[in-house]
């Protein structure tokens, strides 16, 4: 019996290699993610295509420096996967911040914001064109809030929360909504590695 298990998970794992054991491949079909070149928080020139070579895995996700809760909330959870990845599963992955909001998030503010989160989430912004460009690519939504007003508990800027999970061929795949569970993407990340 054990001998019939094995061929069936040896089976499994080598024809299933876009299964999912909890995010759905859920662009269909997938897209091509478009090459983009921003600059770090420490002000070094980052391109996506070549400065994530090699990777398994890349995550985008979008957002502020300034925003009070959700942006956190996803960066803290990142951060808390990231540390409990081996070191030889750390070099699979790539985690990526994009400021959606230029005019401020400049390195200087954004050195100050990275250094609460994993150090190994790149953390990058650029000019106002480049970003537009991006989002545009992305079909990332992000706009001023109207009703935005220091005292009213709302979002400054209203944008797409999704995160973009974009595979070592560059294929964007999954859309993973912002509230997922850390255990979760920790277990879809080890996975998506090991059947590769």
């Amino acid at each position: 019996m054990r001998i019939f298990l094995t061929i069936f998970l040896l089976f499994f794992f080598a024809n299933c290699k876009d299964a999912s054991l909890h995010f759905p491949l859920n662009i269909d079909p997938p897209k091509k993610a478009s090459d983009f070149r921003l600059t770090d928080k420490n002000g070094v020139p980052f391109e996506l295509y070549k400065d994530t070579k090699g990777k398994s895995i890349i995550i985008l996700f979008f957002g502020y420096a300034h925003c009070p809760d959700i942006c956190i909330s996803v960066l803290e959870k990142l951060s808390k996967v990231l540390e409990r990845l081996s070191e030889k599963e750390k070099m699979r992955i790539s985690m990526i911040f994009i400021s959606i909001d230029p005019s401020r998030d400049n390195a200087a503010s954004l050195r100050e914001y990275a250094s609460r989160f994993n150090p190994n989430i790149y953390i990058l912004s650029g000019d106002t064109k480049t970003i537009t460009d991006i989002k545009n690519n992305y079909k990332i939504f992000a706009e001023k809030n109207s009703r935005f007003h220091l005292n009213s508990g709302e979002s400054e800027i209203i944008h797409s929360t999704n995160l973009i999970w974009i595979d070592k061929n560059y294929k964007m795949i999954r859309s993973l909504p912002h509230q997922f569970d850390q255990n979760d993407l920790l277990e879809e990340i080890q996975f998506a590695i090991q059947s590769q």
